[in-house]
């Protein structure tokens, strides 16, 4: 029987793979994000003198120059990332500016303390991680029903910072924030509506408070509104209104609204498919860092998706994206030194990348992987490595590697012969459309190796095969209407046929073939 194994014949770009929602919402089925990050205030002062051990906040205006505000992110690990609210004020009397963390106040003084300057301190006691110092002042002015200090403390909850970890706690401060309208209240409360945390699972509500928090301007619940409609959670599924939110967010900045504007024009999902309007998003998006734009770049340019194929700036998005641990991305670049496209041909590096991609579940690192070792490439020839690697990605569905693990299996390479086990893999990658595995099935029932002998699925997996293309699938097509097997009758026309499609192609045993009828 004859076996084509091919060295990393093509990248296999898992799309949809194991992109299910999570408690994080960071990646849903379709590559879509939505915003997780729970809103915090920030407001680190410029001034560096910490000296005192007790900090006073006063009545004094605080100017927007000693106000540091951070940007919101995707969190990509099991903690969420986080945004800044607005500092209280930003009025600005020129002779009396101060930073307030420089003026001694302890929890006696806090009634006379300003409570503007006051939650401002706490900020600044959050973000040089004081949680305990922070959470006093937080709960001081939840008291007196703030609703930054009742959103921060709920942050704090929520990431348990300074206190035991409180889902419950969370919701509640959250709900108190949103009650007063506190648009990061608002988003918060939604996203713990979405995610379940603390509360009742419930989409509706996710809906409403996103929709609050979002007409007040807020880009990261702008984005998740948008993401409801994209995919109808607690709403009637509405494409023009998803985009309409995802814009908005956008516009500000937001990079994860970018990247979802790229991605459905990348993909033509619910618009029409339009290179140009991804190709005007994934770039902004990809500047501010965004792991999973930047990989949809590196695979436009790879392509010549839109562009003209540039396999040096497809390695070079590809590269910031690996190194922020994109499974994707590393498989992906791993292909590029496997196959020279943009850089010298490497297979040592290609594996270390593989590796790295592979140890996160990545399916088509994981066969990749496999093949090196199957192959020698990179590292030592070891059939039981290989198996090992085929045999996790098989167990995601990978089609390559469920063929090839049959292959493996069929001639007890690095595992023990099971002609059962090969029939049962090469069926499972044959289903999917594998031509391998259609082929090597069909080998199997024509001959009877490992299984009962059927012409008529021989003809069938051969047929498959064949058209896709397949040389030697269309000579032996063509052999069994010759012959009649598998068929009614013999087909001397059909025959022809498909040994001419074999032949076209280069097959010898083809040509042989036709030469003799």
């Amino acid at each position: 029987m004859k076996r084509l194994l091919f060295i990393l014949v093509t990248l296999l770009l898992i799309a949809t793979t194991a992109m299910a929602q999570t408690k994080h919402i960071n990646r849903p089925s379709s590559l879509q994000k939505q915003s997780t990050a729970v809103k915090k205030a920030s407001s680190s002062s410029s001034s560096t003198n910490t000296s005192s051990s007790k900090k006073k906040a006063t009545g004094k205006n605080r100017t927007a120059s000693n106000s540091k505000k951070k940007k919101g992110k995707t969190a990509t690990a099991t903690t969420p990332a986080t945004t800044p609210d607005q500092s209280a004020t930003t009025s600005v009397e020129a002779e009396e500016t101060y930073d307030v963390r420089e003026v001694d106040v302890d929890a006696s003084d806090y009634g006379g303390a300003d409570p503007a300057d006051l939650y401002l301190m706490g900020n600044d006691y959050y973000e040089d991680g004081d949680f305990a110092k922070a959470v006093e002042i937080y709960k001081y002015l939840a008291d007196k029903n703030d609703p930054k200090a009742l959103n921060m403390l709920g942050c704090c909850y929520y990431l348990g910072d300074g206190v035991p970890q409180n889902y419950t706690q969370a919701v509640a401060c959250f709900r108190k924030s949103a009650d007063q309208h506190n648009a990061s209240g608002e988003y918060n409360l939604g996203l713990m509506c979405f995610n379940g945390d603390g509360v009742v699972k419930d989409d509706a509500q996710a809906v409403e408070m996103y929709t609050r928090s979002a007409l007040q301007g807020n880009a990261e619940a702008q984005n998740n509104l948008g993401y409801m409609y994209n995919y109808g959670y607690g709403v009637t599924k509405s494409y023009p209104e998803a985009i309409q939110w995802y814009t908005k967010a956008a516009n500000q900045g937001n990079a994860v609204a970018q990247y979802n504007l790229g991605w459905l024009y990348y993909s033509g999902e619910g618009v029409p498919q339009d290179y140009a309007k991804a190709l005007e998003w994934y770039p902004k998006s990809a500047a501010q860092g965004d792991a999973d734009a930047q990989k949809y770049l590196g695979w436009m340019y790879e392509n010549g998706y839109g562009v003209n194929q540039d396999y040096y700036q497809a390695s070079e998005w590809f590269r910031k994206a690996a190194d922020q641990g994109s499974a994707m991305a590393q498989n992906s670049l791993g292909m590029m030194y496997a196959n020279g496209h943009g850089m010298a041909r490497d297979y040592t590096q290609a594996v270390e990348l593989f590796r790295k991609s592979a140890d996160q579940d990545f399916a088509a690192a994981q066969y990749n992987l496999g093949n090196m070792y199957l192959n020698g490439a990179g590292v030592s020839r070891d059939y039981g490595q290989a198996a090992q690697w085929f045999q996790k990605a098989a167990a995601q569905g990978n089609a390559s590697a469920q063929s090839d693990l049959g292959y493996l299996y069929e001639n007890g390479l690095g595992v023990g012969q099971d002609l059962q086990q090969a029939a049962q893999l090469f069926q499972q990658a044959a289903e999917q459309g594998n031509v391998n595995a259609q082929c090597n099935l069909a080998d199997m029932y024509y001959t009877g190796y490992g299984v009962t002998k059927d012409f008529g699925k021989a003809f069938e997996w051969y047929t498959k095969a064949a058209e896709q293309g397949n040389a030697m699938a269309q000579y032996m097509l063509g052999n069994m209407y010759l012959n009649g097997e598998g068929v009614k009758k013999k087909n001397k026309k059909e025959a022809k046929t498909w040994l001419q499609r074999a032949a076209d192609q280069g097959y010898q045993d083809a040509i042989n073939a036709l030469s003799n009828i």
